[in-house]
């Protein structure tokens, strides 16, 4: 197959670290940038080695060379975006909150089958070795049976009157980092939570600020604790009946660590990767090579899932 060609829509923080994560690749390249200032792209495109800017979306949806679009703009404009790349038959990768509603994502996966493109939600944490490693530990039972899980993930600094932060964005901790736990948890799992349940502080914006997450797999609860007003240990730790696994944010973990009851050791196990979404890219690459319309591990029944759950959170918030 040959070499994949990414357009980027936007000129967000991420873009950096996903351009560089494409960029390192050998089967993936970046062709070129677009934002609504031709200023902006055009620095963009200096600074990471891009060969074209655009100062409209619309100029990167219709560029020819373009396979695949990955859409990072504000989340309530993602399903437009979506829609507006389908339509020129252009596959699409899109950040998290991948659509605000499950109807929205229902409809957009329906556009991309009677396009014939490839459509995921870019959920880095469920491609991880790191990820992937323990979810070995949990079939296998290498240290028992998985009991527990709890995680605590924080994003702070964000300034109060910007996007992030303001719900008629669709700003908070829930609706742009809910996704990170819900997905991943469910991955790891292999099933969705049988029973859940959310308690939330919310700002003056009306976003919700914090939220504690319970959820119930079979036998095993687990806690998420998500906020964007306090500093946490951004660690998630998996207690087995032989000791335990701490995984320094598991979002973009490079390693973990397995403390063992018995013995009172532990080991830490590095995984090092310099740009941890290449781990998607590589995914998508595989997909596109096997003529797939969907991931068959970032399904659509995976985002569905989790956006369905944000929605009752955010119904019983009255948001």
């Amino acid at each position: 197959m040959k070499k994949l060609q990414y357009g980027i829509l936007s000129t967000a923080s991420i873009v950096e670290r996903f351009v560089r994560a494409v960029q390192s690749t050998t089967h993936s390249d970046v062709a070129a940038i677009a934002s609504r200032s031709l200023q902006k792209a055009q620095a963009h495109a200096q600074k990471l080695q891009i060969d074209k800017a655009y100062g409209t979306y619309q100029e990167l949806f219709n560029d020819p060379k373009i396979d695949i679009i990955y859409i990072a703009t504000p989340n309530e404009h993602h399903y437009q975006d979506i829609k507006n790349a389908l339509n020129q038959k252009k596959h699409v990768l899109c950040e998290k909150p991948f659509t605000l509603t499950s109807q929205q994502a229902r409809e957009v996966f329906q556009l991309a089958q009677e396009k014939q493109c490839f459509l995921m939600e870019a959920q880095k944490s469920v491609f991880l070795p790191t990820t992937l490693a323990i979810k070995n530990y949990i079939q296998t039972q290498e240290l028992g049976p998985l009991l527990q899980i709890d995680i605590s993930s924080s994003y702070t600094g964000r300034h109060p009157e910007g996007h992030w932060m303001n719900q008629p964005h669709q700003g908070g901790a829930l609706i742009p980092s809910g996704s990170y736990t819900i997905e991943y948890l469910n991955f790891i799992m292999d099933q969705p939570a049988d029973h859940y349940h959310a308690h939330y502080t919310q700002m003056t914006t009306k976003a919700i600020d914090e939220v504690s997450l319970n959820l119930k797999y079979g036998n095993v609860l687990a806690h998420s604790f998500i906020s964007v007003k306090t500093n946490t240990k951004n660690t998630a730790t998996f207690f087995f009946e032989k000791g335990y696994i701490d995984v320094f944010e598991f979002w973009k973990a490079r390693g973990y660590t397995v403390h063992h009851w018995e013995t009172n050791t532990k080991t830490h196990y590095p995984l090092p990767v310099d740009y941890e979404m290449m781990y998607e890219v590589d995914h998508l690459y595989e997909c596109l090579k096997e003529k797939r319309l969907t991931s068959p591990i970032m399904s659509p029944q995976a985002t569905l899932t989790c956006i369905e759950m944000v929605e009752a959170i955010q119904k019983s918030a009255s948001i």
